[in-house]
């Protein structure tokens, strides 16, 4: 047996200690004893719960939680509520700016396709033509 100091009990613990094949034995230093401080690779006193397991909170702390829970899923429901007709409006909106861009394409292509057809007549001259003349002598 050896003692070793646990943190949190504040006194020496005897724990079993376990010989390997090349250990010294404890007559070899009397005087010895193993302290061992807390490093943060070791666990404290609370980590000596099983692993993956969870505190278990006081009830008043519970019901907290899942009041706060059940605000937030609350105020969540009542965002998307109003999130639906607003997606909705938007992408009626793109429908209709679609529609309009499609009747427009068809407008011009329909436009390009006449001028194709017909020759192009050069537009008619004007029957006044403005034309500059000198007033002053150079």
């Amino acid at each position: 047996m050896m003692t070793m100091f646990m943190p949190g009990h504040g006194h020496h613990v005897p724990q079993p200690l376990a010989m390997t094949g090349g250990a010294l034995p404890d007559s070899a230093y009397p005087d010895a004893q193993l302290a061992v401080s807390p490093t943060p690779l070791m666990g404290t006193v609370s980590d000596t719960q099983a692993i993956g397991r969870k505190r278990h909170a006081s009830g008043d702390v519970v019901e907290r939680m899942v009041e706060r829970r059940q605000k937030r899923m609350i105020k969540n429901r009542e965002s998307a509520a109003r999130s639906r007709p607003r997606k909705q409006a938007y992408t009626h909106e793109l429908k209709n700016k679609v529609l309009r861009l499609e009747a427009e394409i068809e407008r011009l292509q329909r436009m390009r396709e006449a001028e194709k057809v017909l020759p192009s007549v050069p537009p008619p001259q004007p029957k006044f033509k403005l034309r500059r003349t000198s007033s002053a002598p150079l």
